[in-house]
């Protein structure tokens, strides 16, 4: 499974069933999900990752932990490119948590 990069895109971009919160658990596709603490920069323009405050918790959707991109890394290839889309160059280094 290719490791996540916390880019968010999977937490706008997809239908996922089972997430509390929503009307029959369900979060429709290109909506932000209302768990999801946006990826975003600092004063200084330091990109910090997305992060869910579901998880880590029981209340975590099962279809979340299972999305998974593989690139040519061990990276998720749809964070890789969402980043380089907003000037990270090398993620690893560049990002804070």
């Amino acid at each position: 499974m290719a490791r996540c990069l916390r880019s968010g895109a999977c937490c706008v971009s997809f239908r996922v069933h089972g997430v509390p919160g929503y009307i029959n658990g369900v979060k429709a596709e290109f909506e932000q999900c209302i768990h999801l603490v946006p990826a975003h920069p600092d004063a200084d323009k330091c990109w910090h990752k997305a992060s869910c405050v579901l998880h880590g918790t029981p209340q975590f959707p099962d279809e979340c932990a299972r999305f998974d991109f593989p690139g040519p890394s061990d990276q998720c290839a749809l964070g890789q490119a969402i980043w380089r889309a907003r000037g990270v160059v090398e993620i690893e280094k560049d990002l804070a948590d």
